[in-house]
């Protein structure tokens, strides 16, 4: 019976928990106070991190690309360094 008496309560305890955490995002959420370009400054900083990461994939094939595009339109060739 102590054993059920002790599940019961961890349980009461991690329901009241999760109830407080929801409520506390909610409200976080919801709050208007303070900077309001907080939610385009995380979308543009995820944005950077995108591009910056492909980049970094990427980097060998966007230069040799960039290199073809640029003496494509000058008419000479880079790669004789």
């Amino acid at each position: 019976m102590e054993i059920q008496s002790k599940l019961l309560a961890f349980q009461v305890f991690v329901l009241s928990s999760l109830q407080e955490i929801g409520t506390k995002i909610k409200k976080f959420a919801n709050d208007e106070r303070g900077d309001t370009n907080f939610i385009s400054i995380i979308v543009v900083l995820a944005l950077v991190l995108v591009v910056a990461a492909i980049f970094l994939v990427f980097r060998n094939q966007i230069i040799d690309k960039a290199k073809e595009l640029i003496s494509n339109f000058i008419g000479s060739d880079w790669d004789h360094q």
